[in-house]
């Protein structure tokens, strides 16, 4: 059965938009927002794509991971499919580096690894450098400026093994690694008749050597695509969320275990600890209750109210864009509501009960506000009139929740892919995705630098108040320093 809702807008924050996937010229404060205002996201079909209005295309940086101290050069490639005619590093100093067009659509820059990575903090910067910003040109004007950072692997990132499966595929035990070119070809970004998709051929490599034993999978690329992390659904066989139920998993190489595809097309932007895994994993779920008379048809994040308190944020009547709410609504007993500042670091109540992790009985009133064109800031007063809406609302329209929450899933399995154009990843670039995949399963807070952002976010345990557990490992193969690239290993076919 086809996928009646195949694409979820993914969740980037504000800063995303404005330091790395501006479509026009900027000031250095918007680029510097700061990220917990706003999340963005747009709505992106299934296949990996090219971003419409944005110069770069492609941005690939050899090597991949940065290591202190080291005196090999650094390049970065830029590929463009509009007029560029230059392509600049702006160092946050205000030192520039201009690139070398080695085609018309094709710039490069090398640099010292010590130039790259100067002012890089290792007690602060979690792995990833923010150097500055590419800012393209075309005749002398400004069309982008997109944030440069740089993933660093510190010494005390472990070395992890690393086997070699087949000429085109490796792995290590949390992540596997896919060369595979076809993935990046403007064409193949759709799917041809008599050919597969891109994402079904990556997918199904993957099960030519590992089991269907994952819920979700993770594809990340290098070269990185100038697109949203976003979220695919492959299947639903839950009632009562407002989702259709369909199966695609068959065309994935998958028997009925998977259920969704989470693309992560910067490489810079991925870490497991984040809230952005979460709230991806959590449009498996939600929001998908445009049926439900109080919230207005909105989705596929909340509308402005109190639901917007936890992991899904919201969005306009009018827009997918999905938006932080760092709020929480005080009732005036007047009609007015008072915002007040908050960080909400966990899936709410309701989200919880879409999850299947808690009872409908457990969830509270929810207010959502009529007016939803308001204002919103810190001590803002919104005004009423606002609907109340409770897990019964949902209940109504869809029925009760199936399978109930006594036996709904709450231990997933989830696959992190990396899939490579041009080379099969270093041992120590491997060891960089393999750590920041294994970051997902943590059980305490951690500190994570995205973009323009430095948080201590609550990984998926913690999110989900403790109710649910994601495990990355790779099941069933688990290379050990004997198999590895250390050491001489024969490939397979």
């Amino acid at each position: 059965m086809s996928n009646p809702y195949l694409a979820r807008p993914c969740r980037i924050m504000l800063v995303f938009l404005t330091a790395l996937f501006l479509l026009g010229t900027s000031g250095p404060d918007a680029a510097m927002a700061h990220p917990a205002q706003a999340r963005a996201d747009a709505l992106l079909p299934a296949e990996p794509v090219t971003v419409t209005g944005s110069p770069i295309t492609y941005l690939s940086v050899t090597p991949l991971v940065l290591q202190p101290g080291t005196t090999a050069p650094v390049e970065i490639r830029v590929e463009t499919d509009a007029a560029v005619d230059e392509v600049r590093l702006v160092f946050l100093n205000g030192s520039e580096m201009v690139f070398t067009p080695q085609s018309r659509h094709t710039f490069t820059l090398s640099l010292a690894t010590s130039t790259a990575l100067a002012g890089y903090n290792p007690a602060h910067d979690v792995h990833r450098h923010s150097a500055g910003y590419l800012d393209v040109y075309d005749g002398g004007i400004k069309l982008a400026r997109y944030g440069m950072h740089f993933n660093v692997a510190d010494e005390d990132i472990p070395n992890v093994p690393v086997a070699l499966l087949a000429r085109d595929v490796q792995a290590s035990p949390h992540l596997v690694n896919i060369r595979y070119a076809a993935y990046f070809t403007p064409t193949g970004a759709a799917s041809v008749a008599g050919r597969p998709s891109p994402t079904t051929a990556v997918v199904n490599r993957f099960y030519d050597f590992l089991g269907d034993d994952y819920d979700f999978l993770l594809l990340l690329q290098e070269p990185s695509r100038m697109a949203n992390r976003h979220y695919m659904g492959i299947r639903n066989d839950i009632q009562g969320i407002g989702l259709t139920i369909f199966d695609a998993s068959a065309d994935y190489g998958s028997s009925g275990r998977l259920q969704g595809i989470v693309y992560y097309p910067l490489s810079t932007y991925y870490d497991g600890a984040e809230e952005t895994f979460s709230h991806e994993i959590g449009h498996r779920w939600m929001v998908f209750l445009k049926d439900v008379d109080g919230l207005l048809g909105i989705g596929p994040h909340w509308p402005v109210s109190t639901l917007a308190q936890g992991i899904m944020g919201y969005n306009s009547a009018t827009s997918s864009q999905g938006l932080s709410f760092p709020y929480t609504v005080q009732d005036n007993g007047n009609g007015t509501y008072t915002l007040t500042p908050a960080q909400h670091h966990t899936f709410n109540d309701m989200e919880l009960y879409l999850m299947g992790l808690v009872p409908p009985q457990a969830v509270g009133d929810h207010i959502v506000f009529v007016d939803q064109e308001q204002t919103l800031c810190n001590g803002c007063i919104l005004q009423g009139p606002v609907n109340i809406v409770r897990a019964d609302d949902i209940i109504k329209v869809y029925g009760q929740r199936a399978p109930s929450y006594a036996r709904a899933q709450r231990e997933f399995r989830v696959a992190s892919i990396i899939v490579t154009r041009d080379r099969l990843l270093s041992p120590r670039e491997m060891a960089f995705f393999d750590y920041f995949a294994s970051r997902a399963q943590a059980t305490e807070p951690l500190p994570v630098h995205i973009g323009w952002s430095w948080e201590t976010n609550y990984p998926f345990h913690l999110a989900t108040q403790e109710l649910a557990s994601v495990w990355t490992e790779l099941v069933g193969f688990i290379p050990t320093w004997a198999e590895s690239l250390y050491l001489p290993l024969q490939a397979r076919p």
